[in-house]
C-alpha cells in the first residue's frame, strides 16, 4: 500500500524546564518540518542534551488515513555519531477538536538514513496534530552536547 507522507505546516515549544541552547540560530524549530533532510532542528553544546518541553506539530488540514508518524533522526552528513534523540518522553496525537486520538510514552529512536516509523493500531481520521514532550538525547560519552533530527511526518493511507 502506498504512503504519503504529510509534514506538517506549523510548530511550537512550550518549555518546561531549564533549557539553554535549543532551536537556536541553524537549528529552529520550523527546519524539521521544511521538507529538506538537510536541515535539521535540536540543540547545540547542552548537557545533556535534552529539549524538557512540549513540541506541538500542527496541520491546518485536517489529514486523514494517517497510519505512523516518522522521524529521521540525526543531522548534518553523519547519522550515527549519537547526536540524534534517544528517547522522547511522550508522543500524542490529537484531532483537529484537540480531542487525544493516541498516545505512547517512553519512544526509543535509533540514529541512521532511514526515518524511524512508528506505527498506530488503528487509522485515523480528522488529525489536526501532534506532541512530542520531554526529548532526550544520548548520555555523554558518545554524545557530544547534540540532540538534531532532520523531519517529522505523518504517514497516510
Amino acid at each position: 500500500e502506498d504512503i504519503t507522507l504529510a509534514s506538517p505546516n506549523t510548530s511550537s515549544f512550550v518549555q518546561t524546564g531549564t533549557q539553554t541552547n535549543a532551536f537556536t540560530s541553524g537549528r529552529e524549530l520550523s527546519r524539521s518540518h521544511d521538507g529538506s533532510l538537510t536541515t535539521f532542528s535540536g540543540t547545540s553544546n547542552t548537557s545533556p542534551a535534552s529539549i524538557l518541553g512540549t513540541i506541538t506539530y500542527s496541520y491546518t488540514t485536517a489529514q486523514n488515513g494517517v497510519s505512523d508518524f516518522r522521524v529521521y533522526n540525526n543531522g548534518g552528513s553523519v547519522y550515527n555519531e549519537k547526536q540524534g534523540i534517544a528517547t522522547i518522553g511522550n508522543v500524542s496525537v490529537y484531532n483537529t477538536a484537540g480531542v487525544l486520538l493516541y498516545s505512547q510514552d517512553n519512544v526509543s529512536l535509533t540514529e541512521g538514513s532511514a526515518p524511524n516509523i512508528i506505527s498506530f493500531p488503528e487509522i485515523y481520521d480528522d488529525v489536526g496534530s501532534f506532541t512530542f514532550t520531554d526529548l532526550i538525547g544520548y548520555p555523554a560519552p558518545e554524545n557530544s552536547q547534540n540532540m538534531v533530527w532532520r523531519e517529522v511526518y505523518l504517514g497516510t493511507k
